[in-house]
This record gives structure tokens, C-alpha cells and sequence, in this order.
């Protein structure tokens, strides 16, 4: 099993300020770790429900043509062939940290895009699934924001 790892590092600057003002005020952060990784577990989801936010590169016909030779009447949907990435995805936290995660070896090749198969031959195209939007991150911001509020 692989040990590679995409991590999702959230470089905001408003989100940075408040999370540098609650651990000022020495406040426990497991509360809002936890409901920041529920968010970021959700915005994923929503990513392969959506089938990318922005969408994602179309499959190519050979890809079509070679699911619908072995699952006759599949739903072609992108990265949820056999529904394994979509579901492996996990969330966890602590008073330090909210982190998403998966535990599929191919996860990265997805996620990044780049050569793959035997020799390399061929050239997965990037779709990102492991984003969190403008809107996703306004969530954090919301939730922090309560936090500090004492709500």
C-alpha cells in the first residue's frame, strides 16, 4: 500500500487571521476542527456528485466504449466507476487540526493527473476532487467566526 498522501493546505488569509486569534485566546479547537471537516468531507462529495466544481475533462471514448463493453447500461459518471474513490473518502480531527482523507492507492493520479498505465502510455487528465471552493472556505470563515464569538 502506498503512503502518498494529498493533503489540502488552506492558505486563506482571513482564515489564517482567525485561527491566529482563537489559538491567541487559547481556545479549545476541537468543536470547530470537527465542523471544518465535515465541511471539507461535504465540499468533496459535492465535488463527485458534480462531477468537479469546475467540471471536469470529459472521458475519452476509449473510456466510454471500454465501460460499456463490461458494465452494459453503466452511468459513465466520471471517477465513479466502481464508486470506490468517491466513497473512500474520511474525516477526521482534533483540537489541532481537520484533515480529509483517502486510502486508494490511485487517488493521486486522479486528483493531479499525469502518465499512467504500463510504460506510461497513456495520460490521465487532472481532476481535481480534493478542492474546497470560494464558498466552501466562507464556510470555514463562518464557523470560525462563531467560535470566537462564543456561540
Amino acid at each position: 500500500m502506498s503512503t502518498d498522501l494529498i493533503q489540502i493546505y488552506i492558505n486563506d488569509r482571513p482564515i489564517i487571521e482567525l485561527l491566529d486569534r482563537a489559538i491567541a485566546r487559547g481556545r479549545d479547537m476541537s468543536t470547530p476542527f470537527q465542523e471544518i471537516a465535515t465541511v471539507m468531507q461535504y465540499a468533496v462529495e459535492e465535488n463527485f456528485l458534480q462531477e468537479g466544481r469546475p467540471s471536469w475533462v470529459p472521458l475519452a471514448e476509449a473510456t466510454i466504449a471500454e465501460r460499456q463493453r463490461k458494465h452494459p447500461g453503466s452511468t459513465m459518471k466520471i471517477l465513479q466507476d466502481s464508486e470506490r474513490l468517491a466513497t473512500s473518502i474520511t474525516s477526521a480531527s482534533d483540537a489541532f487540526s481537520a484533515q480529509i482523507s483517502t486510502d486508494t492507492i490511485y487517488a493521486a493520479i486522479h486528483n493531479f493527473g499525469g502518465p499512467a498505465g504500463r510504460g506510461h502510455s497513456v495520460t490521465i487528465p487532472a481532476r481535481p476532487f480534493m478542492v474546497l471552493l470560494d464558498d466552501d472556505l466562507e464556510e470555514v470563515i463562518d464557523i470560525l467566526e462563531r467560535h470566537l464569538a462564543g456561540e
